[in-house]
């Protein structure tokens, strides 16, 4: 048996997600806080979906459906992890957004 080493597809995932759909951009204040804010986040797992871009600088991108975003937004903003960036943003404008950097 052969051990799967992946094809790195969830870092493209931003490809098949509609234009129109609503992205979470979030930064985390302190990057070492990451498995704090992942472990929360994924019990919200029916409402939002967490994708690392740059975990060692603590970037994440958070998709969801336009009805939740709201309750997306909240939640972020009682979290006790600190973000240093929350932005919301259409599916489109991602790549873009990512590739500007700080």
């Amino acid at each position: 048996m052969s051990r799967y080493k992946g094809k790195r597809q969830l870092s493209d995932i931003y490809k098949k997600i509609p234009s129109d759909s609503p992205v979470g951009l979030v930064r985390l204040q302190e990057p070492q806080e990451a498995s704090l804010f992942l472990r929360i986040m994924e019990g919200y797992s029916h409402l939002a979906m967490i994708v690392p871009l740059y975990p060692d600088t603590g970037w994440y991108s958070i998709y969801t459906t336009p009805d939740n975003r709201q309750e997306v937004e909240s939640i972020l903003s009682t979290l006790p992890v600190r973000l240093t960036t929350m932005q919301f943003v259409n599916a489109g404008q991602l790549p873009v957004i990512v590739l500007q950097g700080d």
